[in-house]
């Protein structure tokens, strides 16, 4: 199982709309793909399970230590085929301050997805995390194969980034894995700052930066009203088919 984090310590950077596109997207390839929402406000379950309720959360499971709720209770089908989830919910804003006592604790995330990695047979997991929670963010990092970076083509979107990537720096070495970082352009608007923006991006990180463009499309947010992605919303509109391209360009980089 790969993991992908979708991350960046701003909020409302398309974060959780890449996660449930990406995940539609993959499956939509054939590939089987675990979801797992690590942000407390818990919009990717809100999408992928129509409420913010569940009984078991990830919460539950990084708080359970002794391992006695197996990871497996907490996997939810979601309204995309082939696409599960662990869902989140309000509770998982405490973590920052009960878990901190834990031994260990950024890898928290990591051994419950190991956990999973050995009972089920997903392709991917893509995990949605949170803004301005250092300690959620780290064992999202902390689990992570791939770190993508959604930006929008202004200089608000792009600060940070190279705090970002130190941190991600720091806890490769920890771990003793590389990983890797890749940026995704979204929200794209057609104005010489937003192309001047990408192209100096693209100058600086080079390969690091995606060669697929989310265009800014209304289909893209409408599709969260009703609960899905916009792969099923709207197939043929241009964010589905950015998103769809951006799949394959991903499962590209694995050789498929």
């Amino acid at each position: 199982m790969y993991i992908y984090v979708v991350s960046n310590e701003k909020g409302g950077v398309a974060k959780t709309t890449t996660t449930i596109n990406l995940a539609a997207g993959l499956a939509r390839a054939g590939k089987s793909v675990l979801v797992v929402d690590m942000d407390p406000q818990a919009s990717a379950t809100s999408v992928l399970v129509g409420h913010k309720n569940a009984e078991l959360t990830i919460y539950h499971l990084l708080k359970d230590q002794k391992r006695q709720i197996p990871a497996e209770s907490a996997i939810r089908p979601s309204s995309e085929a082939k696409v599960f989830i662990i869902p989140s919910g309000p509770l998982l804003a405490n973590a920052e301050v009960e878990f901190v006592k834990y031994i260990d604790n950024q890898r928290l995330l990591l051994n419950r997805l190991q956990e999973v990695a050995t009972e089920f047979t997903f392709d991917f997991a893509v995990i949605d995390s949170p803004p301005r929670s250092l300690f959620l963010n780290r064992n999202c990092l902390f689990a992570a194969d791939e770190v993508i970076v959604p930006l929008f083509t202004d200089l608000f979107s792009i600060e940070g980034i190279v705090d970002l990537v130190d941190d991600i720096s720091m806890i490769a070495q920890s771990r003793g894995k590389k990983i890797e970082v890749g940026f995704l352009l979204c929200r794209v608007e057609r104005t010489k700052s937003a192309q001047q923006i990408a192209q100096e991006l693209r100058e600086v990180y080079s390969h690091r930066v995606f060669n697929t463009l989310i265009s800014k499309n209304v289909d893209v947010s409408d599709a969260h009203s009703q609960h899905v992605s916009v792969l099923t919303y709207a197939p043929a509109s241009v964010g589905a088919l950015a998103y769809q391209q951006f799949a394959q360009e991903i499962l590209s980089h694995h050789g498929q």
